[in-house]
């Protein structure tokens, strides 16, 4: 058994606590500001709750699908956005949401602004980087 003074063991214990605390907390904080905004859509609860799924893969799974859909909404393409770089993960799944995003043929010019702009918030690789760049060239070539 492990002895250690009870200063110590408090201190540890609160320690412990503090970080579960820290890892329980809402990825999605970030987001506060666009939950009062007028035009809020019907998919930004699903979007946020997607965006909280604890493992990245499944995380990336919900979002892209729904990054793919072509009926979303302008304030809904800037919560996901939004959403998939608050919530994190790795590399390769918060670029496959973006890329998602940007290959989507109904994306706004508001939501193309955002993802150029914060795509290096989202701490990508430069490849994953290259990749939205691309993804966005290709799809705003194409309109």
């Amino acid at each position: 058994m492990i002895r250690m003074r009870p200063c110590r063991l408090v201190n540890l214990l609160a320690l412990v606590l503090v970080c579960c605390l820290a890892a329980c907390a809402s990825p999605v904080r970030a987001l506060d500001h666009f939950r009062s905004q007028v035009g809020h859509g019907p998919r930004c609860a699903a979007i946020e709750v997607a965006a909280t799924i604890q493992f990245s893969s499944d995380r990336q799974a919900a979002l892209g699908g729904i990054a793919a859909l072509t009926d979303l909404s302008e304030h809904e393409q800037l919560f996901l956005v939004e959403a998939t770089i608050a919530g994190g993960g790795f590399s390769s799944d918060v670029t496959a949401v973006l890329v998602a995003l940007a290959r989507n043929p109904r994306l706004t010019d508001a939501a193309r602004a955002r993802l150029a702009t914060l795509q290096h918030k989202a701490s990508l690789f430069s490849s994953d980087r290259r990749l939205l760049a691309n993804a966005l060239r290709d799809n705003h070539a194409g309109t």
